[in-house]
């Protein structure tokens, strides 16, 4: 379990094998990540993405985004998605 959600994955260091995937049905995956600094400011931990994801690391087929349940969800801004049938990564 991680941020209160249960994964139903198991990643590696390099690998998120999502496997075979249920149409309208979520797949969550983790990774932990442990931070610890010396500096004053503390630390930033920051994550993007470079394209869609693909299958086997190519560019297709993919799966597109999801926008979330409203339709507002993007790379820069969160927002709910919790209707397994709004398909998409994110």
């Amino acid at each position: 379990t991680r941020c209160g959600v249960s994964t139903s994955v198991t990643t590696t260091a390099v690998a998120v094998p999502f496997g075979t995937m249920a149409l309208n049905t979520f797949k969550n995956a983790a990774h932990l990540l442990t931070v610890s600094t010396n500096g004053t400011a503390g630390y930033v931990v920051t994550t993007s993405e470079n394209d869609q994801l693909g299958k086997d690391g190519g560019t297709t087929p993919n799966i597109l985004d999801s926008l979330g349940n409203g339709g507002a969800m993007t790379e820069s801004a969160s927002a709910e998605w919790t209707t397994t049938t709004i398909n998409g990564f994110g």
